[in-house]
């Protein structure tokens, strides 16, 4: 995915920091075992909180290994152990990756990505094999996403839409979800497909690539400051009902495994990374209460 989904770690309580690090680890280790240590790059942070919520959904507590890492070879790391949830939250990233992958060199991507695919196909293959359904929808979801950039599509809510249905076929590999689960990963996969287009619009406007707030508000003129000033009040309100709506779901969830990383990352991390993104400076977290930004 993108790497936006992270806490907000100033916030953090110790014992949640370091449990949030050994999942960071434990999944790097086990892209290395699966897909082979190149593709060790592609570890994000969005597949931590993927990992913890699934530990949540299954009911099932995470163990911690000491081992040697990659980068400190010489330096025991602590890391969470790779049980059957994370190799299944590994296998299913290599197929959202892949698609990601192929999607940026559509995009004119540079040669790096040809690699990447290259590297990741294996593995995506394999994964396809294993989750077929789940394949199939990101497939599907990746081109209606490609014929909306074809059309220009303006609708925010429709482009997103693609990435919140992505969300919640990760989740529903694991088990049924309920009506709470599937609204927070749903508004979830939206927030994350939208942080990204504000963050990369600057970039979209120059190089020519599509952005839905572009078509959305479609004023720009390259000064970045100035249109997210002209257009504050609607992207405020936008990311606002997408945080609400993720907040009201999480409060109705029973959180029993690693509710300490995940709390934080709904209350405080994702209000903070799109307050980050959206003035260009780095925030502390918010309250537990309805959220502003």
């Amino acid at each position: 995915m993108y790497g936006y989904v992270l806490p907000d770690k100033p916030n953090m309580y110790i014992k949640d920091y370091y449990e949030f690090k050994a999942y960071y680890c434990g999944i790097c280790k086990s892209i290395g075992s699966n897909c082979g240590q190149l593709m060790r790059f592609s570890t994000s942070y969005d597949y931590v909180f993927l990992n913890a919520f699934a530990h949540n959904l299954m009911e099932v507590e995470v163990q911690f290994d000491t081992e040697n890492c990659i980068l400190h070879p010489f330096r025991r790391s602590q890391m969470i152990r790779r049980d059957d949830i994370t190799k299944q939250v590994v296998e299913m990233s290599n197929i959202l990756l892949y698609y990601k992958v192929q999607d940026d060199i559509i995009d004119g991507g540079h040669k790096f990505r040809k690699l990447a695919r290259s590297v990741l196909k294996r593995s995506y293959r394999r994964a396809c094999e294993k989750y077929p359904s789940l394949e199939a929808l990101v497939r599907e979801e990746y081109t209606k996403l490609r014929e909306y950039e074809v059309s220009n599509e303006n609708s925010v809510d429709k482009v997103s839409d693609t990435f919140g249905r992505i969300m919640v076929g990760l989740g529903s590999e694991f088990r049924t979800l309920s009506e709470d689960e599937t609204t927070l990963l749903y508004q979830l996969g939206k927030w994350v497909y939208l942080i990204d287009a504000l963050d990369d619009l600057d970039d979209d406007y120059k190089n020519s690539n599509f952005n839905v707030f572009l078509n959305a508000f479609d004023d720009y003129n390259g000064d970045l400051v100035a249109y997210k000033t002209r257009h504050e009040e609607e992207l405020k309100a936008i990311f606002n009902a997408i945080i609400n709506s993720m907040r009201i779901a999480y409060d109705k969830i029973d959180v029993k495994i690693s509710e300490g990383i995940l709390t934080n990352t709904i209350y405080m991390g994702i209000p903070a990374r799109t307050r980050e993104i959206f003035r260009g400076e780095q925030c502390k977290g918010t309250k537990k209460e309805k959220i502003r930004f």
